[in-house]
């Protein structure tokens, strides 16, 4: 019984001692869509990762913000804003760490 046990918090031990070296690879993109004088609320935000090609895409909160988690790290990154009665706008060369 006692070896069952001691094998048993040994394999705990390693799974804790395993996770805790776990590392972040993913990386967030947060902002404010706004036409100057207030906040856009609905308007589409989308992020193309450049090298790969891969697009993410979300639409703004009430207060005009946005978050896009779990991009791929590093960059570059192209975010454009668009909603209608507006003009596109993007703006590029943006890298996560």
């Amino acid at each position: 019984m006692k070896q069952i046990l001691r094998y048993s918090l040994m394999l705990v031990f390693a799974l804790v001692s395993y996770t805790s070296y776990a590392q972040v690879t993913t990386g967030t993109l947060s902002g404010l869509v706004s036409d100057g004088t207030e906040p856009l609320i609905g308007a589409t935000v989308t992020a193309t990762h450049e090298p790969t090609g891969t697009v993410y895409g979300i639409t703004t909160r009430e207060d005009g913000r946005y978050t896009l988690p779990n991009l791929r790290v590093g960059g570059p990154y192209t975010v454009a804003a668009t909603y209608i009665g507006h003009q596109s706008q993007k703006v590029g060369n943006i890298n996560l760490t």
